[in-house]
């Protein structure tokens, strides 16, 4: 049944008109008919079994069959810290983790990366990785719509990821940790963060200042995977091991 997101909570037997965007790619687009059913979701991991009962140009009245929690949110929160990116490359990053049940996204700037845009142009950016959230969430029937944060310091970056159960950075020079290992050693968990640095990867000093404030490093294997590679192994890694994959 297609899907659409929509804000407000809903009980059994309520009626409700849909409009704007919505009510026009219902009725116009997907030229839905009276009496076929559609799935309404609140973005916070509610779904809504609902019966179209008529179509007024734009405007779409539904009632409201059943309720239920979205099966397709994975058990594990994740939060993925990704230092900003040249080009479009962190639009890549958002897009490919929403489709693998990330919780939330939050960039962030490291000392080797490249692309530092301003306030203004920043600002600009983040309602664009937001969109792009909310597409990806919408094709692959996600019950959330991931938050997508504005970009901060890699200092406020430690201190936010390691209030997880389990806070891993991506670290090309790490040779004792590997990310199974870590996975394996910490068992069960339900919030996690990970970490991936730029093009350039993290300088030592970053490295050794985010042990000092709780992450683990962990390496990804022998080879060097790009910064748009890397959150999607890692990201597959976790959702293998919690049993959502």
């Amino acid at each position: 049944m297609p899907k659409f997101f929509i804000t407000g909570s809903f009980e059994k037997n309520d009626v409700l008109t849909i409009d704007g965007v919505n009510g026009h790619h219902i009725s116009n687009v997907l030229r839905i008919k009276p009496g076929q059913k559609i799935i309404l979701c609140d973005g916070l991991g509610m779904d809504y079994e609902c019966i179209v009962q008529r179509m007024d140009g734009g405007c779409v009245t539904v009632s409201v069959l059943d309720k239920m929690k979205t099966p397709t949110e994975p058990s594990v929160f994740v939060t993925l810290f990704a230092a900003m990116p040249k080009g479009d490359k962190m639009e890549t990053i958002i897009q490919k983790s929403v489709e693998l049940g990330v919780y939330e996204i939050i960039p962030f700037f490291s000392e080797r990366c490249v692309s530092r845009p301003d306030d203004r142009s920043l600002g600009k950016k983040t309602e664009r990785y937001q969109k792009i959230s909310e597409e990806a969430a919408k094709q692959c029937n996600r019950g959330i719509i991931p938050r997508v944060l504005k970009a901060i310091s890699f200092s406020d970056m430690l201190k936010k990821s390691v209030l997880s159960d389990v806070a891993i950075m991506a670290y090309e020079e790490e040779r004792e940790h590997s990310l199974k290992k870590i996975l394996l050693e910490k068992g069960n968990f339900s919030t996690v963060s990970i970490v991936i640095g730029s093009e350039g990867g993290f300088a030592r000093e970053e490295a050794e200042d985010a042990r000092k404030s709780g992450l683990i490093t962990a390496s990804l294997g022998p080879r060097i995977l790009r910064c748009e590679t890397a959150p999607v192994a890692m990201l597959s890694a976790i959702m293998y091991h919690t049993g959502n994959i």
